[in-house]
């Protein structure tokens, strides 16, 4: 994860070449959405976070399980590949095989190996560091291996290089789904989770030392993993990756008979749809929240709409919490944060920092019935330049694990105040500004 500086100076180059390729009109209208929301704030939430704003329509009869942290999200997925019989479906940015990520391509192989098959579609610049033999590896046994839009300005231009597949999602058998922030890495072989696994890896892997990762994702049985998989497949088409077959249309509800159904919405979003459906769908939510929106994201670089939202929510009496990374990988992206922190706490919204861990998530839960899981940060890189994903799921129950999960998080945060803000020197203050002048590319 360290050669994120590297990768984010490599995507702001070929961007700044091919600006003229992304515009910030893919972002939605404010005014539009405070009309919107002025006549749908007073309806009760089970009524007003139905609305179709962006993505498909909600589809119900799904089992959503929350999963925090690697060791809990690995060890599903690791189960899940094991008990595979027809096919897996891998899409992520980063393919690593250190660690406890090593042990899920080890589950890969074994399946491949046994005849299932196996698609991997992995991103061409997260995914760098990765040597070309272990992908040969995973061919020879039988792994359908595809790059997204390869490091080649010859193939496919500067304007594609700037374009990076940053969804993860692993489907078994067209039945389950896994996504969230976690890519197939080694840091995430420890757990920051109270009570949890708080290892560090082995001093001879290349992360060792670094502290644990704090991380989400999701679990899914259902209609909802139908979208999924018709997602892959599209990717996996344009990229010129072969044929494929989408397992899922066989066996729509797939769900134990016994299982808690809940309605779930997926929303995916990247340059090619023309509209930053991922952004829509949280600005949305958020202008509609009349009691509590409470934001966990690894990377805080918003447009001045989603900061004036959150300030007129804060000013409207809604609790307004911003939950951000203390120790990170991308200091230009702290220091776009840190830059934004006087208006944000000025306007009424609280920021944290999670101090003993690297935080990584990308969760919401608004007014404790809409949430949301996903691969997409608080950043224009995410809502405008990359291909993301997020599950919406409207549940009360599932929304009280998420605002426990959040508070368990601010239990290790610090709060940043006004007088933190005041104490910035001059020299952390121009940090911030120029960091602020790459935030739309970073």
């Amino acid at each position: 994860m360290r050669r994120l500086t590297a990768i984010t100076a490599i995507l702001a180059t070929a961007a700044s070449f091919a600006g003229c390729a992304i515009h910030p009109d893919l972002l939605p209208d404010r005014a539009t959405s405070l009309r919107m929301a002025e006549e749908r704030r007073t309806l009760p939430a089970e009524e007003r976070y139905r609305h179709r704003d962006a993505g498909d329509e909600l589809s119900a009869g799904n089992e959503v399980t929350l999963l925090v942290d690697g060791p809990a999200n690995f060890a599903a997925m690791i189960e899940a590949v094991g008990n595979a019989r027809e096919q897996v479906d891998v899409e992520t940015y980063i393919f690593e095989p250190v660690g406890i990520g090593e042990r899920l391509i080890e589950a890969l192989e074994r399946k491949a190996s046994e005849g299932v098959r196996m698609n991997l579609l992995y991103d061409s610049i997260g995914s760098l560091g990765t040597r070309r033999d272990v992908f040969a590896r995973l061919e020879a046994v039988g792994m359908r291996v595809c790059e997204f839009n390869p490091v080649n300005p010859l193939r496919g231009g500067l304007s594609s290089l700037n374009h990076r597949d940053h969804r993860k999602m692993l489907i078994v058998d067209g039945h389950t789904a896994f996504t969230g922030g976690l890519n197939i890495s080694g840091v995430y072989s420890s757990s920051s989770s109270p009570g949890g696994e708080r290892r560090h890896l082995a001093k001879d892997d290349t992360e060792g030392g670094d502290p644990p990762w704090r991380d989400s994702g999701v679990k899914l049985r259902g209609p909802a993993v139908a979208h999924l998989q018709h997602l892959f497949g599209q990717t996996w088409a344009w990229q010129g990756c072969g044929d494929y077959t989408p397992l899922a249309e066989r066996d729509p509800l797939p769900a134990e008979p016994d299982a808690v159904r809940r309605e779930v919405r997926i929303v995916a979003s990247g340059p090619k749809s023309g509209r930053a459906s991922n952004y829509a769908v949280l600005r949305s939510a958020v202008v509609l929240a009349t009691e509590r929106i409470w934001l966990t994201t690894a990377y805080f670089a918003p447009d001045d709409g989603l900061v004036e939202d959150l300030r007129d929510a804060a000013r409207r009496g809604v609790d307004v919490r911003l939950l951000l990374p203390g120790p990170t990988d991308a200091a230009l992206l702290r220091w776009v944060a840190q830059a934004r922190y006087a208006e944000l706490i000025d306007g009424g919204v609280r920021v944290f920092e999670r101090q003993d861990a690297l935080l990584h998530a990308k969760t919401a839960v608004i007014d404790g019935y809409w949430l949301s899981v996903g691969t997409a940060n608080l950043d224009y890189r995410s809502f405008v330049h990359n291909d993301e994903l997020s599950v919406i799921v409207l549940d009360r129950d599932l929304g009280r694990e998420m605002e426990a999960l959040f508070e368990s998080d601010l239990e290790s945060s610090r709060e940043i105040t006004a007088a933190d803000v005041a104490a910035r020197g001059p020299g952390d203050r121009l940090k911030g500004w120029f960091a602020r002048l790459w935030e739309y590319w970073l």
